[in-house]
């Protein structure tokens, strides 16, 4: 409802959104190498459950896929059977997802323990995340300028009798003087 009452609202979210990430893109190229500080003790399980209650990715998921994937009008019997299926699916999935993440994390710790490995890494990911950005601007006006130029082909479609009712007039008005006196 805001963005329409307010259009010019979206265009300046979507223009912050690129600034915001051509920003964080050089952040990541200017970052420093990881400091050397005291490890701190991972959160407990019980800890990590209690922090899902906060978290919004959480909840956005837990709502999408409820409303997604089950059944409305169900007895509470049949909700709670497809409920309790999302949930094993949803746990069997995110711990595999979650031990490929991991290894991929220590492979690339290791891997960026190396200054120069890390530093090329980091202008990489920068690159990648600018060129990305300047790609979707050039495709936004490749689109706007689409819209455009249909506008104005559909404007001359319509207008085309006119043209045409015209153009064959002044063929005829040229044809008459040329058969008259004189040539």
């Amino acid at each position: 409802e805001l963005l329409r009452r307010a259009p010019w609202l979206h265009d300046a979210v979507r223009i912050a959104g690129a600034l915001f990430l051509l920003y964080f893109a050089w952040r990541i190229a200017r970052a420093a190498g990881p400091e050397q500080t005291e490890a701190r003790k991972p959160f407990t399980l019980i800890e990590a459950a209690l922090f899902q209650w906060l978290n919004p990715k959480s909840w956005t998921f837990a709502v999408g896929t409820i409303a997604a994937f089950t059944t409305p009008g169900l007895p509470f019997s049949g909700f709670l059977a497809e409920t309790g299926t999302i949930a094993v699916i949803s746990g069997v999935l995110a711990f595999v997802s979650l031990s490929v993440w991991c290894l991929f994390g220590v492979m690339i710790g290791r891997l960026l323990a190396d200054e120069r490995k890390r530093r090329i890494f980091q202008y990489t990911l920068a690159a990648l995340l600018a060129s990305s950005i300047v790609l979707v601007v050039l495709v936004s006006a490749l689109a706007g300028l689409g819209v455009i130029l249909g506008a104005q082909v559909r404007s001359i479609a319509v207008e085309l009798p006119t043209y045409q009712s015209t153009i064959l007039k002044k063929f005829s008005d040229v044809s008459e003087s040329v058969k008259g006196p004189g040539f």
